[in-house]
């Protein structure tokens, strides 16, 4: 249970790391809308895989869902300004996830590395 609860939060952690920044942006530049969550699962990969004994594979799955669940939202408050701001939908949501994971994924292998240099100094 205390494992499943991890994973809800990390879920959540990763939409509002991810979605505050581009939830919440003052002009109608989306520059960043992609760099943000790009760098959120990175670092967010790291950060959970240090934190938590999950396997990469959990902490991949569970950033990519929050960080693209960020996205959807965002895309959600874009549409209701300009119905005309996402024509292709589906492939960007696609895109998204396939470079947010690998982001996680490198993040996550990352913090894997860090745990066990952590490990093998005690």
């Amino acid at each position: 249970m205390k494992r499943f609860k991890q994973l809800i939060f990390t879920i959540v952690v990763s939409i509002l790391v991810a979605g505050l920044p581009i939830w919440f942006k003052s002009n109608d530049n989306n520059a960043n809308d992609f760099l943000i969550p790009l760098m959120a699962s990175l670092i967010l990969g790291i950060t959970f895989i240090v934190l938590t004994k999950h396997k990469i594979s959990t902490i991949c799955y569970a950033t990519t869902f929050g960080v693209i669940a960020a996205i959807i939202i965002n895309i959600t408050i874009d549409t209701k300004r300009d119905t005309t701001s996402h024509n292709l939908l589906p492939f960007e949501v696609l895109i998204d996830t396939i470079f947010v994971f690998f982001a996680s994924f490198a993040g996550a292998s990352l913090g894997n590395f860090i745990r066990l240099l952590v490990k093998r100094k005690h």
